[in-house]
């Protein structure tokens, strides 16, 4: 198994099956991937929707009481059996054909996690701006402290990675569970002991922008927050 997808889900039915048909229609043998899904206690019909992918021979489905983010993630990486692991957000999606081009980077080259590029979308999915810092040509391994010197703008993003499974079990690297933004907590510590950070040059992930999102009704915390934070992390 080269790549464990783990989508946390809570109350998104509007969103989820988007999400999820973005995973599956890809052009690589889905023996080569799994979806895991975890159902985070959703009180919608978010999990009636899920279950219609059960058959799916690549989708594990996970059902807990909601524990939060944190704790649906945490829940996907222990199962997971994928040599690489990536976070998908369930009302987000990802590019058609993205997984050829990831697991086609990883097998040149075995880096503790790989950073992509994006793109912001509105809620309805009209594009709102792509963010590529990296363009094609400039692909060398850096440390991840040099990588947190030059890109700190918008690198705490779970989903803006693909991580090494085992870097990440080795170091203990799970989401500290009851937090809000987890992110802002988690991805620091990796960069920080990650010998090497490959960033691709193509946009992998389209982020929806929803008014009611946790990450809209935190962002002043955010934008005051962050450098406080790079400067007390702790590994």
């Amino acid at each position: 198994m080269k790549l464990s997808i783990v989508i946390p889900v809570y109350n998104v039915e509007k969103y989820v099956s988007e999400c999820l048909d973005s995973c599956l229609e890809q052009n690589i043998d889905i023996t080569d991937y799994e979806i895991i899904i975890v159902n985070d206690g959703s009180t919608d019909n978010s999990a009636n929707l899920i279950n219609l992918y059960a058959k799916q021979s690549n989708i594990i489905i996970i059902n807990q009481e909601n524990l939060g983010l944190s704790a649906a993630r945490n829940a996907g990486m222990k199962i997971a059996k994928g040599e690489y692991i990536w976070f998908v957000d369930s009302d987000d999606w990802i590019e058609p054909g993205i997984l050829k081009r990831i697991l086609l980077a990883i097998s040149l080259c075995a880096k503790d996690c790989f950073r992509l590029n994006y793109r912001t979308v509105t809620e309805a999915g009209k594009i709102l701006k792509d963010y590529t810092p990296l363009k094609k040509g400039d692909e060398s391994c850096q440390t991840g402290m040099e990588f947190l010197s030059k890109d700190f703008s918008f690198s705490f993003y779970a989903w803006s990675f693909v991580f090494n499974r085992y870097f990440l079990l080795k170091n203990n690297f799970f989401f500290t569970e009851g937090l809000i933004f987890e992110d802002l907590q988690l991805i620091p510590r990796v960069l920080r002991k990650a010998k090497c950070v490959k960033e691709l040059p193509f946009i992998a992930y389209n982020y929806r922008q929803r008014k009611d999102s946790l990450v809209n009704s935190c962002h002043v915390f955010i934008t005051i927050e962050q450098p406080k934070l790079i400067r007390n992390i702790r590994v």
